[in-house]
């Protein structure tokens, strides 16, 4: 046994003079090895290191992508060698390089070619640039002509002017229905002679998987509940309701709101409120409403098939078209549709490319371009960039979160190219300080090739 315990101790004793060794040793090689590992940091911006293995389009996966890694840009001559001057000027020089992350990719579209690239493949919080992921998806599976139908069904008869049975009201999660076409609903009852319902008036809620609020968002937000019963966006469809019952002298012997229940097969369709997506594409859009961007992402969610879909089956939806696309979904994570949630992260790489994709597909492009806000003209961009280059030559989504500013676009150069470009700044005391910066930007891209 003592032999056995000075064994151990022995071998105690050589482990630690070896682990002392190669310390001593490490230490000198790393002092040996910081200039040379400067000069890498530095050549890294010209590289384009291999891609990493890809995780799952939703999250969830404990992969990170190469951070350093820029897509190959070509050898850039006459005014692309001058833009990039310009905007590698900007970055080095702007105080946000020195105290928050920026990334920036920019294709030109015209020749088809990468324009420019720093920290392109930095995964990111894109705020409500998200937005513009969730359109170019929802406009590639649904189309610029999908419907969005809210629906008003009956059971049992009507026997003088009671209704023996149930009435159903079928939601289709449509922000864009209005008071008044709640009314039109409940006047479609009146004029079918009803003044009572033995029965119940029952809400179908089966169309998404019944989360009231986004994955991920913060519990100070002011938004929601959601619903596929909205009125103007609000989840406040049985209270309209049933004013219009009292107003239209209609009673209800069951209970005095809207029931939750699902609508049988057999049930007779009464009325529907039926609006195209161009109205809720522009107010999402134009105006960064993040309701109407969950109700587009619910939208694209229930064309998986699934019954209750939700924010699962949407973003398996944009992984595969992300794939379809050639475009890596390493550093995606597509939380909710609006860019609310804090899970969400992309780059400004993949949103580019998104918005590269959906120029090459014209029934997708001539969707999104008119619903993007103006530079100086209107939506979140009215007031910014009201004159100079970028006047009028931007169309742009805006994003802002706490701590991050973004835009994410199309610009035209003085030449004449139309440029793809997403501006990321994370870390931002003040999201008017990266709002600032990204409009430098846009002032250099709309001046190239003048």
């Amino acid at each position: 046994m003592k032999a056995m315990k000075l064994q151990y101790y022995a071998g105690l004793w050589l482990a630690a003079i070896l682990f002392c060794a190669c310390g001593t040793r490490k230490a000198a090689q790393t002092q040996a090895l910081q200039p040379a590992a400067s000069e890498l940091v530095n050549s890294l911006t010209q590289i384009q290191l291999p891609p990493e293995e890809k995780q799952i389009p939703s999250g969830g996966s404990e992969k990170t992508p190469q951070q350093n890694a820029q897509p190959q840009l070509p050898v850039a001559e006459g005014w692309e060698a001058e833009l990039r001057a310009a905007l590698d000027s900007l970055c080095n020089n702007d105080s946000l390089a020195q105290t928050s992350q920026m990334g920036i990719y920019i294709h030109d579209l015209t020749q088809n070619t990468p324009l420019y690239a720093r920290n392109a493949h930095h995964r990111m919080r894109p705020a409500s640039c998200q937005k513009v992921i969730t359109a170019v998806a929802a406009l590639h599976y649904l189309g610029a002509q999908h419907r969005l139908r809210t629906t008003l069904h009956m059971t049992g008869q009507i026997s003088g002017t009671v209704l023996k049975g149930n009435l159903y009201v079928v939601g289709g999660m449509d922000p864009t229905v209005t008071a008044a076409e709640v009314d039109a609903l409940v006047r479609a009852v009146a004029l079918a002679g009803v003044r009572r319902i033995q029965g119940k008036v029952c809400k179908d809620l089966g169309m998404t998987d019944g989360e009231p609020y986004g994955w991920g968002w913060c519990w100070d937000d002011d938004y929601g509940p959601l619903s596929p019963l909205l009125v103007e966006g609000k989840d406040r469809f049985s209270a309209v309701w049933m004013r219009s019952m009292a107003k239209h002298g209609i009673a209800v012997s069951g209970p005095d709101t809207l029931v939750a229940a699902a609508c049988p097969a057999e049930a007779k369709q009464l009325a529907a409120i039926d609006h195209g997506l161009e109205p809720l594409l522009q107010t999402m859009m134009k105006e960064s409403d993040n309701i109407y961007a969950e109700s587009l992402f619910y939208q694209l969610a229930a064309h998986s098939g699934k019954p209750k879909a939700g924010r699962k089956q949407a973003a398996l939806l944009i992984g595969e078209l992300m794939e379809q696309a050639g475009i890596k979904t390493d550093a995606s994570c597509v939380a909710d549709g609006s860019g609310l949630s804090l899970y969400n992260y992309t780059t400004p790489y993949i949103l580019a490319s998104m918005l590269q994709m959906a120029h090459s597909r014209p029934e997708v492009y001539q969707a999104l371009l008119p619903s993007l806000p103006i530079a100086g003209v209107d939506g979140t961009l009215e007031k910014r960039m009201t004159e100079g280059p970028a006047h009028r030559r931007v169309w742009a989504k805006t994003g802002s979160v706490s701590g991050v500013s973004s835009l994410s676009g199309y610009a035209q150069a003085a030449n004449g190219h139309l440029l793809a470009f997403s501006i990321i700044n994370q870390g931002v005391v003040r999201t008017s300080h990266g709002r600032k910066f990204q409009d430098k930007i846009c002032e250099i891209m709309c001046r190239g090739g003048k």
